[in-house]
């Protein structure tokens, strides 16, 4: 399974989250002294007092420079950057902000009303199903400063109190710098916070870590709850309905590499060898690894096909692309065609490359071991620019005079680069699934590719494009507060390869 660098990626322990607000460095003061700027101030001029597109962006390049671009870093802290903007300076210390990675997000970028709009959007699920039988409980994973935490809160308190009072928000966050980020921010907003780092659950016992007999904020507990660990050795739980909030988190994810024998249209999982000169090559064998073996099975699932004969399911003109090998569909309906096509001199026996989620799957299984009766709320990429050739190929980039450039190799370069894949297309299908009661029996004669596959029941979700999802639950307060003086919507604007699922 591909893997990032521990020092790359959504996972580095270096990343700054870039901010239109004024940063402080942490505090070791007392919890009532003010550790960071007050949420109401900002660092950047107000969206409706620009006159257009570009002069918002010009300002936003202008607080990256003036934030992260004039900063002295010591040599040897390592080097990244986030997303497609990266901050000018000099490589590994000295000037420039190349000693840590600076990512940015709509979440920032487009505070407070994008989260505004993200707190209407679980606010009216919540309303209409569990309001007022179930308090409203909130989950995040990747929460970066913790703005859209704060921001959600604030606009629950503002707006809506008699939700608010049975509000809990707890966040999971891999990072110790961020966690405490998070922490400061929402002290400073006013709400209680519970800080939990790296072993205070287990000495306290998993059973602490559960929300379901806690009582509100109003009862003098914590409202906000941030365990600092990463996600997949969280040991809490609940069986309470609640939301889950994942903003840029799958794009992240490791992925593994399969091809297809042309000619069977068997899967073959990549494996990176080295050899005694350090060189990298790709090997490719049968599919053994549980992962893959479970993602494949889950997509023949969803794609309504439990077939066994590895020919049989590719060849049904109903199946959705992604579920079908990337081949011309001329040979993909034909083995005949095929036979003749691997037979020709110099012709591959193997199809393009196909990277799939793994990494996904297990954060998807952990998830609905954890939290069964969630809603799960995700915002992405749904495509990437100059991105390795193959199917839901990554997007690798390295640094060359101060500039992010892409970088159309792999093997080499995987350890010392960014790779970052876009998530499998949100599909509805794909991501609603969850495991039905431990006393569901089994599909009856489940193929073997199916093992470790369980039966599963669909909800319903939508998938929408982002300035759909931005339109669909904003408010007009929103909107207008994201447009610039010739009437274009930066918010709507931006972010055009993004999709959510909720």
């Amino acid at each position: 399974m591909f893997s990032q660098q521990p020092h790359y990626g959504y996972f580095a322990k270096q990343a700054t989250i870039f901010s239109t607000r004024p940063s402080a460095p942490p505090s070791t003061s007392a919890p009532s002294t003010p550790a960071v700027p007050s949420p109401t101030t900002s660092t950047t001029t107000d969206i409706t007092s620009h006159p257009n597109l570009t002069s918002f962006q010009e300002a936003i390049a202008e607080a990256y420079e003036r934030e992260y671009g004039a900063q002295v870093f010591p040599a040897g802290t390592g080097e990244g950057a986030g997303d497609d903007v990266a901050v000018g300076g000099s490589g590994k210390g000295g000037r420039g902000g190349l000693g840590r990675q600076v990512w940015h997000t709509p979440t920032e970028l487009f505070r407070p009303f994008y989260s505004r709009i993200i707190a209407r959007a679980l606010l009216s699920h919540y309303k209409l199903h569990h309001y007022p039988h179930s308090p409203l409980r909130i989950y995040e994973i990747g929460a970066g400063n913790g703005s859209l935490m704060v921001d959600v809160l604030s606009f629950l308190r503002d707006k809506h109190p008699e939700v608010f009072e049975r509000t809990r928000y707890e966040v999971v966050e891999i990072s110790a710098a961020l966690a405490e980020r998070q922490k400061q921010q929402a002290e400073m907003a006013g709400f209680s916070v519970e800080l939990v780092k790296p072993g205070q659950e287990r000495r306290k016992g998993a059973v602490a870590t559960s929300i379901k007999n806690r009582p509100t904020a109003g009862e003098g507990k914590a409202q906000v709850r941030i365990s600092n660990v990463d996600f997949f050795d969280w040991a809490g739980s609940s069986k309470d309905s609640c939301y889950f909030i994942a903003l840029e988190v799958f794009d992240n994810f490791a992925h593994d590499m399969i091809r297809y024998n042309l000619e069977t249209l068997e899967p073959m999982q990549a494996v990176v060898t080295i050899d005694a000169t350090g060189d990298f090559s790709l090997l490719y064998e049968p599919v053994t690894d549980p992962v893959i073996r479970r993602y494949l099975g889950y997509r023949r699932l969803v794609s309504g096909n439990n077939a066994t004969n590895a020919s049989g399911p590719f060849s049904s003109s109903h199946l959705p692309v992604s579920a079908t090998p990337p081949i011309n569909p001329l040979l993909l309906s034909s083995p005949l065609l095929r036979k003749i096509y691997t037979s020709l001199p110099f012709a591959p026996n193997l199809s393009a490359p196909e990277f799939i989620p793994t990494k996904q799957i297990l954060f998807l299984e952990k998830l609905r071991e954890a939290l069964p009766f969630h809603r799960l709320l995700v915002s992405d990429f749904d495509s990437l620019p100059d991105a390795v050739a193959g199917r839901n190929g990554p997007v690798v980039q390295t640094r060359y005079g101060g500039e992010m450039v892409p970088y159309f190799g792999m093997l080499k370069e995987m350890y010392s680069l960014i790779m970052t894949s876009p998530p499998r297309k949100l599909s509805s299908d794909f991501f609603s699934p969850h495991r039905l009661p431990e006393s569901s029996k089994p599909l009856a004669g489940t193929p073997p590719d199916l093992i470790g596959v369980r039966g599963f029941k669909h909800r319903h979700v939508g998938v929408y494009d982002h300035a759909e999802f931005l339109t669909r639950f904003g408010s007009q307060d929103e909107l207008k507060g994201t447009t610039t003086r010739d009437g274009d919507n930066v918010m709507l604007s931006m972010y055009k390869n993004v999709k959510f699922m909720f």
